[in-house]
């Protein structure tokens, strides 16, 4: 599957068989890519993981992922109001956005991003980028801040930059 926007699969196996099976992917012209990389491609991506970006503060519609991860066709299933009643008003209180930090070491996640030292969301997931000089992250914005001047997150406050491509 594509997941981190790349073709590719994943395997899940009993412990102690990940390096044997690894070797046996390469010796087969598999260039296998570890928990670092795939991190690094969701992110790339805008694709949030469950246990970090994802959690009971989180409506589905918020993430972005309605296409992907919600059927409107489907029967009855638990939550369906609340999703039903998002798209029918289109309000939503937060949304997932993709973000850089040029300086993100000491940020301790969820960190809370202000502006003008209000809170105006949090991100979860923050990365090194290997080959940028940069740190890549998701994390949430609440849909009444407009524009993406002026946002910091961590002590010291540090500058956040959102992505919009």
């Amino acid at each position: 599957h594509d997941l981190p926007g790349v073709p590719g699969f994943e395997l899940i196996l009993p412990r102690g068989e990940a390096a044997a099976a690894w070797e046996r992917l390469v010796q087969h012209g598999a260039t296998p890519a570890g928990y670092n990389t795939l991190d690094v491609l969701r992110l790339e991506a805008g694709l949030p993981w469950l246990g970090r970006d994802l959690d009971e503060t989180v409506l589905p519609p918020e993430t972005g992922q309605t296409e992907r991860a919600i059927s409107y066709r489907k029967g009855c299933y638990l939550g369906q109001e609340v999703i039903e009643r998002l798209r029918v008003h289109g309000a939503l209180a937060k949304r997932l956005v993709r973000l850089r930090m040029s300086a993100g070491a000491g940020v301790r996640l969820p960190a809370a991003l202000r502006r003008d030292n209000l809170e105006v969301g949090r991100i979860t997931s923050l990365v090194r980028h290997p080959t940028q000089p940069y740190w890549l992250g998701l994390g949430y914005l609440k849909t009444a801040v407009t524009g993406f001047a002026d946002l910091t997150a961590g002590d010291p406050p540090q500058p956040v930059t959102i992505c919009t491509a």
